[in-house]
């Protein structure tokens, strides 16, 4: 085709959020697959979720701020958002003492880490000890 060009495919955005019980943020390999405070503020607009699981050894602060961001454009304040991290990681805890009057305002949760949460079962092969969390959907 002479004089024909091709463009990519456009990007297909969402006509309106979608609402979770549960929700994953996306990750990779231990790493949240989330670039940059853009992305995590578009995921968390886009995908509003009661509870969201972050699988993470390295998190960014710029996942936390686009959660607080993005929970900001949901209409109904109301709906409680509750973060839980599979790993312990310092800046979560940093990220809760700076944002703690945002996090209550926009009712946001930091629940400890699943590393942090175990339970004890004895079994006839002796006492095992495993992660774990409730989550009341």
């Amino acid at each position: 085709l002479k004089g024909a060009f091709f463009t990519a495919p456009p990007v297909p955005h969402l006509s309106r959020p979608l609402f979770f019980e549960l929700a994953t943020v996306p990750h990779f390999n231990g790493k949240c697959s989330l670039p940059d405070e853009q992305s995590a503020i578009e995921y968390f607009t886009n995908i509003r979720s009661a509870n969201y699981i972050l699988h993470s050894e390295d998190i960014s602060p710029v996942v936390l701020d686009g959660w607080l961001t993005g929970k900001k454009h949901w209409l109904n304040n109301g709906h409680k958002s509750r973060m839980i991290p599979t790993r312990h990681h310092s800046a979560l805890q940093a990220f809760v003492t700076q944002n703690a009057p945002q996090l209550e305002e926009y009712g946001l949760v930091m629940n400890s880490s699943l590393e942090h949460n175990t339970i004890s079962i004895n079994t006839e092969e002796g006492r095992e000890d495993y992660h774990m969390i409730k989550i009341e959907l």
